[in-house]
């Protein structure tokens, strides 16, 4: 059985990498604009830490690795899966669980069985799921640096509770 590449162009990864990110702006641009600069700051710190982590830790298995933008792909994919009330200290929690997952136990990221992003997120829903339910409030208010780092909701929160919004807001 042949098992890659599933997808024949000449291409580089890193050129299909940097596609992504590009295809990824508007719902960066959009994330900024509905929820203000606290989301540029989530998306940010988490596609620098695990870009960090993982040429951190390629380096510490000792393997010669080139900077990818999977790192930075990966991390961005992660803090847009997030509310943007979320602290920072989950965002770190979880780039550093990518990177951990992807480098020391499956080796890499061709070998992962699921997608990175899609980890993380389940791993701090499994640790701090009462600090990653609800909906939040649209409107600029969310840049303020102890809400950064506090594990609390901000006023701003909404609760979970489906029955007040209308299909259209969900």
């Amino acid at each position: 059985g042949r098992f890659a590449p599933f997808i024949h162009t000449d291409r580089t990864v890193s050129f299909m990498e940097a596609s992504y990110l590009i295809a990824l702006l508007p719902c960066v641009a959009y994330a900024v604009f509905m929820y203000g600069i606290r989301a540029l700051v989530l998306i940010l710190t988490s596609a620098f830490l695990t870009l960090f982590f993982s040429i951190f830790l390629a380096r510490c298995n000792h393997k010669a690795k080139k900077i990818s933008l999977n790192g930075v792909t990966s991390g961005v994919l992660f803090a847009l899966m997030l509310p943007p009330d979320t602290s920072l200290v989950i965002v770190v929690a979880g780039s550093i669980f990518m990177s951990l997952a992807s480098e020391m136990i499956f080796g890499g990221v061709a070998f992962m069985p699921v997608n990175n992003p899609a980890a993380a997120r389940i791993l701090v829903e499994l640790m701090w799921p009462e600090h990653l339910r609800g909906f939040a409030e649209t409107g600029g208010r969310w840049f303020s640096p102890k809400s950064l780092i506090s594990f609390g909701r901000t006023s701003s929160s909404v609760g979970s509770q489906l029955e007040d919004y209308h299909i259209g807001e969900l």
